[in-house]
């Protein structure tokens, strides 16, 4: 079972001193694969052009691709990576997210990523899973955590103070923030009609949207509430 899974742990363990290639043989000779598993595995993770360069003049985003490469060799059904883009510049950050995103197609291999990097999370994977205080909160795909929690209007106008205390005043849910006004939709006030009651207070708008919830605040709002066993059961 274990000979079907490949991992990488935050920072793969390589040799400096070898070229890229001469790790890959080193772990291929552990896993006893055939040759013809490191020129694919250095293929797919596009370092065929470096592979007989020393380790050590690869990049941190190169060194995390080598690792990727390593733990390909065995050609496994379930990849494990953890914090794969821990330390990398944006450059190498964007090149292991576009390689995690292209693997199950190319490798046919099924990702598990761990990671507390949530914007990277949200743009890779297909189904999430979180976790808090060894508790599941949700399991399933980001659209249908999308739709355990409400999207919010977000306002940003010329008198903030009397725009909150006006729609306060009408029932609706608002939060003000440093340079913007945050409303709960509740299916009574849409975009457009407090847009109109603003302007009809000679409030001017500049803008008025409705912001989708990032994967952040999404986690926020699960692992902050109060009640573990029932806290989404009646949304």
């Amino acid at each position: 079972m274990l000979r079907r899974i490949g991992s990488l742990v935050e920072s793969p363990s390589l040799y400096l001193h070898l070229t890229g290639r001469e790790n890959l043989e080193v772990h291929r000779r552990l896993l006893g694969v055939s040759k013809c598993a490191i020129d694919e595995a250095l293929e797919t993770v596009d370092l065929v052009p470096v592979a007989g360069r020393l380790v050590r003049q690869y990049s941190s985003g190169m060194k995390q691709r080598l690792g990727i490469a390593q733990a390909l060799l065995g050609n496994p059904d379930l990849l494990l990576l953890d914090e794969p883009t821990n330390g990398l510049d944006p450059a190498g950050i964007h090149d292991v997210r576009t390689l995690v995103r292209e693997l199950p197609r190319r490798c046919g291999v099924t990702i598990f990523l761990s990671s507390h990097l949530l914007a990277e999370v949200e743009q890779v994977a297909t189904h999430l899973a979180i976790v808090s205080e060894g508790q599941l909160k949700f399991e399933g795909t980001p659209e249908e955590l999308q739709k355990r929690s409400k999207q919010i209007i977000v306002i940003r106008v010329d008198q903030p103070e009397r725009a909150q205390a006006l729609l306060t005043n009408i029932g609706c849910a608002v939060t003000h923030e440093v340079n913007r006004i945050l409303i709960a939709p509740d299916g009574r006030w849409e975009s457009a009609r407090i847009n109109t009651i603003l302007v009809q207070a000679g409030i001017a708008v500049s803008h008025l949207a409705t912001q989708r919830l990032t994967l952040e605040d999404l986690f926020l709002e699960l692992t902050s509430a109060p009640t573990p066993e029932k806290e989404y059961a009646d949304r």
